[in-house]
């Protein structure tokens, strides 16, 4: 039977590094698809800033909790810490993470998949951080209002809110996305508008 996260957090902070490797290879693909989906670069970094911090403070972890809420709420400090170092400097990027192709999809499917993705990511990078946080771990992690509520520290009730208002503004941003991507293609339009 594999061994419980906790007990990989417990012989990893007693120095077993293969316990360490086992834990984070079971949660690195979700706790980089949160950092990758806020930033174009340093994701990997703070991915290892994560797991550290897990490890730091393995003393804190409740052992009856489930790591993967608390792993986020780790994240999310690293976001928070990281955003604030590079205001300045914060660059995006319009690639959406391209998801499985089966091969009866058409270039048309393909292409509209594609176009989806790109527009819903670069709406997601327009809406406030507190937003885009809930959004992503909800929607991409599959984390209830709860957890969520635990990893900000802010009610599960203030969580369905701003998804609610995520979800208003997404469509906004969506349709002024394709707004503006109808303007930029159109060759006559482009000309009224010069």
């Amino acid at each position: 039977m594999p061994l419980s996260d906790y007990e990989l957090l417990l012989r990893w902070s007693d120095g077993d590094q293969e316990s360490g490797d086992a834990l984070v290879q079971r949660h690195f693909r979700p706790i980089f698809r949160f950092f990758r989906a806020r930033l174009d670069r340093d994701a990997e970094d703070l991915v290892q800033q994560t797991f550290l911090g897990c490890l730091e403070a393995v003393n804190r972890f409740q052992p009856g909790r489930p790591l993967r809420p608390y792993l986020f709420e780790i994240a999310q400090r690293q976001l928070c810490k990281h955003l604030r170092k590079q205001t300045n400097r914060r660059r995006r990027s319009s690639s959406a993470e391209m998801p499985a192709v089966s091969p009866d999809t058409t270039p048309s499917q393909l292409a509209t998949r594609n176009e989806s993705g790109r527009l819903l990511t670069a709406a997601m990078r327009r809406l406030p951080d507190e937003l885009q946080t809930a959004v992503h771990l909800h929607y991409w992690e599959g984390l209830t209002m709860g957890e969520i509520g635990e990893i900000l520290d802010i009610p599960a009730g203030t969580v369905k809110s701003r998804l609610h208002r995520a979800r208003d503004l997404l469509r906004d941003e969506v349709s002024d996305l394709e707004l503006l991507d109808a303007v930029s293609s159109s060759s006559s339009l482009r000309r009224m508008i010069s």
